[in-house]
């Protein structure tokens, strides 16, 4: 029996496999960077930084939209275009610049620019079958 693929952006087991777990990444902007964890969220389409480690960083919203929260709570916040080093790759990803300091997350989006899947039994991140 063939096994089913594991898509980049994803999770392992689907949407609904339980388990969360972190992973190290750096951000990259204007010869400066910041080395961070981040909690993997595959329901979660962008990844999160904290709004003061961005304008740390020097790097500009490009772009403000209107997010949910988990609690239904409605805010604009910007987005930016930073260099992210995942795994020993680097790569252009949009980020949130985020209001709470102490939630930063790695996106579903961020995990499908980088080719990755998230392996939450094993806590790790793996390859995944990119889609056109």
């Amino acid at each position: 029996m063939a096994s089913e693929p594991i898509y980049a952006g994803h999770t392992v087991g689907g949407a609904d496999a339980a388990g969360s777990f972190s992973v190290a990444f750096t951000i990259h902007a204007n010869e400066r960077h910041r080395a961070l964890t981040g909690l993997v969220d595959t329901r979660r389409l962008y990844s999160i930084v904290p709004a003061p480690i961005l304008e740390e960083l020097g790097i500009k919203r490009a772009d403000y939209q209107r997010f949910r929260r988990a609690d239904g709570f409605v805010r604009q916040l910007g987005i930016g275009l930073a260099r992210m080093e995942l795994q020993g790759e680097t790569a252009p990803v949009h980020i949130v610049f985020g209001d709470d300091r102490q939630e930063t997350v790695i996106g579903s989006l961020t995990l499908a620019v980088f080719g990755l899947a998230a392996d939450p039994i094993q806590e790790r991140l793996v390859r995944g079958l990119m889609t056109l």
